[in-house]
């Protein structure tokens, strides 16, 4: 009942700060007028907070049953952790996934993980939840070796801190079991592992980083056999602890940035219709802080589609050459041919859903021909250790 009570100030508030960007005193322009409270509400602390603060209600770990569960809405998964380790679940229930960590060591002297129960501890990465309380990752206490799980916008976070070297010669090793009904691989010239179902990349396994206690990036690398992944790790000159940080996300077919930061890409993206005629949906998608000139004046982006995916670079970009205008923050199609770009002037609703953009923006997703709708996930987000980037092969069905 008390987080509900809160919810309902926070929400009460929202609306009353939001009317007030649509107010101004007699004299003043509308537009004028509401596109400087706006931008101020938009740009402020307050705002910035309870906007993350209300989106990461949606990634926390809670319990269930002898075990802990979360979803994630940028990636459209369903997380389980127990004693056996990570199980992740298409929203749809098309597929499913598993990670149980074998041990770690080396060659000769390797170190068998058992099965303990996952405990909650604080995150102190990812900030709060809307009703004040820090969101937690799940940890595994293995003695020398600590496991955890971080639920967050870029995927799942995994991480090992290990306090001790291990005894031996060669470099560490830490291998996990995976199983489901992906089968694991590594792309040529790639340095993460991809799990697909037949010729489709649907998870990855990724941005693998190593680093020890004097902040020194470890040389490190991934590697598959079988239904063993294992993290290879260079650690002669390295400095205990050591802190072993991967992700696990989508696959991408599509990805796009546009190299500024906080140029807010993504904050609005829809389907253009098919604007060249050619039988596939584009997608325009604006980045309303983007500078080129004139600060804040916005930009938008259509991308065709085609049979392979959408096209790398933009097909038809547009600003508005003047400043604070905002240009592209709302974006949207009207039939084949018609495209809607407007700016801060036309105040529309906001959607606290929306994911919001703080720095770059990393947009992903796939071209396919007329019943297709973009799906917005990023930015390149900041995680326990490093960043890991957001992905998204499809659109979760509503």
């Amino acid at each position: 009942m008390l987080q509900q009570r809160n919810l309902g100030l926070i929400f009460a508030c929202l609306a009353m700060l939001i009317f007030a960007v649509v107010c101004y005193e007699d004299g003043d322009s509308p537009t004028s007028s509401g596109q400087a409270m706006e931008s101020d509400l938009e740009s402020s602390e307050w705002y910035s907070e309870i906007t993350s603060r209300i989106q990461n209600d949606g990634y926390r770990i809670r319990e269930a049953d002898n075990a802990f569960e979360a979803f994630n809405p940028s990636q459209g998964f369903n997380l389980f952790l127990d004693a056996d380790g990570l199980v992740v679940l298409d929203r749809d229930g098309e597929w499913s996934w598993n990670w149980t960590t074998v041990g770690y060591g080396r060659d000769l002297d390797f170190i068998d993980a058992d099965a303990v129960s996952p405990e909650l501890e604080l995150d102190d990465e990812h900030g709060m939840g809307s009703d004040g309380e820090p969101l937690k990752l799940l940890t595994y206490d293995r003695g020398e070796m600590l496991e955890w799980y971080s639920n967050h916008i870029g995927g799942v976070e995994q991480g090992f801190e290990i306090s001790e070297r291990p005894l031996g010669n060669g470099p560490l090793i830490i291998k996990g079991e995976v199983g489901g009904d992906l089968t694991g691989s590594i792309p040529a010239s790639d340095d993460r592992v991809v799990f697909s179902m037949g010729a489709r990349g649907v998870l990855q396994y990724h941005s693998l980083l190593v680093t020890d206690s004097a902040g020194r990036e470890i040389d490190s690398w991934m590697d598959i056999e079988g239904n063993q992944v294992s993290l290879v790790i260079v650690d002669s000159d390295a400095a205990y602890p050591l802190f072993v940080d991967p992700g696990l996300s989508l696959t991408p077919d599509w990805t796009f940035e546009p190299d500024e930061v906080d140029a807010r890409l993504g904050w609005s993206v829809s389907s253009a219709g098919d604007v060249n005629n050619d039988g596939y949906d584009d997608a325009i998608v604006g980045a309303h802080f983007y500078d080129n000139g004139q600060a804040n004046e916005g930009r938008a982006f259509v991308f065709h589609g085609s049979a392979s995916g959408l096209s790398a670079t933009a097909d038809w970009t547009a600003e508005s050459d003047q400043a604070y205008s905002y240009f592209g923050r709302s974006v949207s199609g009207a039939g084949d041919v018609t495209m809607t770009v407007t700016t801060m002037s036309s105040l529309g609703p906001i959607t606290l859903t929306t994911v919001r953009m703080t720095k770059v923006g990393h947009l992903c997703t796939t071209a396919r021909p007329r019943d297709y709708q973009p799906l917005l996930t990023g930015p390149r987000s900041p995680t326990r250790r490093k960043p890991i980037s957001a992905a998204v092969s499809q659109a979760p069905a509503t």
